[in-house]
C-alpha cells in the first residue's frame, strides 16, 4: 500500500516533473489534489477543482513503471472519502477520452452518458495551416488588457449565452495564456479565444465563443493567436481543443483539419 498525501505548497514542488501544468494550481483554493508516494517518488497524482456546484477531476495520473498496481483506483477512493469529510458539494464529475479510461471511471463507481459529450483534437502546431493575415484592430484587444466595464461585458455575455459554458466563470485573465483575445465591438462581443498553456510543450484552446453569424471575427481572432504564437512557442509544440460547440468545431475545421480525434465521454459519481 502506498502512502497518499494531499499535495501542499512544502511537497508541490516534488511535481515539477510529472504534473504538465503549472505546479502553483496545485495548492490553489479552487483545487484538491493528492498523491501516492513511494518513498520520495510520486507514483500517482490526482487535481481537481472545485466549482460551486461540482468538483471536476482535472487530472489523475499514474507513473509508467507503477502502473496496473491499483495505485490510481486507491487514490480516487481516498479522494472520494476526502470529498465527503470536506462538506460542501458532492457531486464529482470528469471527462475522459477513449474507452480504456472510461471504463477505468466506471469500475470506480461513475455513470456515463451513453454517447460522447465532446470530440478531442490535437496537432502540431507547425501542422496547423496557414491562415489568412490576421487583421488586427481596436475591436480585437487581449483578455489581459481589458478594463473592467470591458470584462464585464465579456462575463455578461457568458452566463447568458444558450451554448454550454465549458469554463469557470467568471472568466479571469490570469487563468489563461497571455495569448488570449477578445472582439468587442458596439458594446458586443462577437468572439472570443480563450488559452491556456497546459505543459511546457502543450497548449489548450481552452474555450471558443461567437456569436451568431460571427464566423469571420472568430478566425481572425484564430489568426492573431497563431502569429502570437510563432513568435513565443517551441517548434516542438502540441495545441489540443476539445470541440463541444459550433466556434470550437469551426475552428478546428479551419485549424486542423487533419487533427488526431477522440471521443470524450462525461461520468458522474456522488460522495456520500
Amino acid at each position: 500500500m502506498m502512502d497518499i498525501i494531499a499535495i501542499t505548497e512544502e511537497k508541490k514542488e516534488l511535481f515539477s516533473d510529472v504534473y504538465p501544468g503549472p505546479v502553483e494550481k496545485l495548492t490553489d483554493p479552487d483545487h484538491m489534489s493528492f498523491a501516492a508516494v513511494d518513498g520520495d517518488k510520486i507514483t500517482s497524482f490526482l487535481v481537481s477543482e472545485m466549482l460551486e456546484e461540482e468538483i471536476v477531476i482535472d487530472w489523475i495520473y499514474t507513473v509508467p513503471e507503477y502502473r496496473n498496481k491499483g495505485i490510481a483506483t486507491e487514490l480516487l477512493e481516498e479522494f472520494v472519502g476526502k470529498i465527503a469529510e470536506h462538506g460542501g458539494p458532492t457531486g464529482i464529475r470528469v471527462v475522459v477520452s477513449g474507452e480504456k479510461s472510461r471504463d477505468f471511471f466506471d469500475n470506480a463507481g461513475f455513470t456515463f452518458e451513453s454517447e460522447p459529450v465532446a470530440t478531442g483534437y490535437i496537432t502540431d502546431f507547425e501542422d496547423v495551416v496557414d491562415l489568412p493575415p490576421a487583421k488586427r484592430s481596436a475591436d480585437c484587444k487581449k483578455l489581459s488588457e481589458l478594463d473592467d466595464k470591458e470584462m464585464n461585458l465579456l462575463n455578461e455575455t457568458l452566463y447568458k449565452t444558450d451554448e454550454p459554458v465549458a469554463i469557470p466563470l467568471p472568466v479571469v485573465a490570469s487563468d489563461y495564456a497571455d495569448f488570449s483575445y477578445v472582439c468587442i465591438k458596439d458594446d458586443k462581443v462577437p468572439a472570443l479565444l480563450l488559452m491556456a498553456e497546459a505543459g511546457k510543450d502543450l497548449v489548450d484552446i481552452a474555450y471558443a465563443y461567437k456569436e451568431e453569424g460571427a464566423v469571420v471575427p472568430l478566425l481572425n481572432l484564430l489568426s492573431i493567436v497563431q502569429e502570437d504564437m510563432e513568435e513565443n512557442v517551441s517548434d516542438e509544440m502540441r495545441i489540443r481543443a476539445t470541440s463541444i460547440n459550433d466556434a470550437s468545431k469551426k475552428l478546428m475545421e479551419h485549424m486542423a483539419p487533419e487533427a488526431e480525434t477522440e471521443n470524450l465521454y462525461m461520468g458522474v459519481r456522488f460522495a456520500i
